[in-house]
């Protein structure tokens, strides 16, 4: 651009049609290196696949262990509540049941960082289609780095989908399974 710029301050007798051609050749060219990395960030892909999928994970997760915390909870409280005649069982049980309630406390502060972090999620999502849709980006496949290909070949072979997950199998099933087995 700075060439263009001086192209554009000599005399008009000095500023040959070729020369400027060349200057838009180049900005032009500029442009579609530009474009084409933009494309080649896959930002198409991570916005429509893997940030909707992470927000999902996040949100499977606040929820499996709110449920998780809550079952601890009531089955605590049922057990403080259900009468023990032998007085020093019952001071055991109560102490064990009072901590075990107070563990519970992580999931309120868990809870709330990873509603955040979901909403971050979403903000960047909706930032990154914005820019998509500005530099008309492309649906391609994005040029990924070892690293990613590393993980998520990884992730292929080692993770399963659990009951928490909505690809993975019913409690009542895997229960079903483990009783009769």
């Amino acid at each position: 651009m700075a060439h263009f710029a001086q192209v554009m301050d000599q005399s008009s007798d000095d500023v040959s049609f070729d020369a400027l051609a060349r200057e838009v050749d180049a900005v032009a060219a500029y442009i579609n290196e530009l474009r084409s990395a933009i494309n080649g960030l896959g930002i198409l892909d991570m916005t429509n696949r893997k940030l909707s999928a992470a927000q999902i994970d996040l949100n499977e997760v606040i929820i499996v262990t709110r449920n998780a915390t809550d079952a601890v909870l009531e089955t605590a409280e049922a057990l403080l509540a259900t009468p023990l005649t032998n007085n020093e069982y019952r001071t055991l049980v109560e102490e064990r049941m009072i901590g075990l309630m107070e563990a519970c406390s992580f999931q309120d502060l868990t809870g709330q960082r990873l509603t955040r972090v979901s909403q971050t999620l979403g903000v960047i999502e909706e930032r990154l289609k914005t820019f998509a849709t500005s530099a008309r980006a492309k649906p391609s496949e994005p040029q990924r780095g070892t690293e990613e290909t590393k993980l998520d070949d990884w992730k292929a072979r080692h993770l399963l989908h659990g009951p928490g997950s909505p690809d993975g199998l019913e409690q009542d099933s895997v229960d079903n399974l483990l009783r009769f087995g």
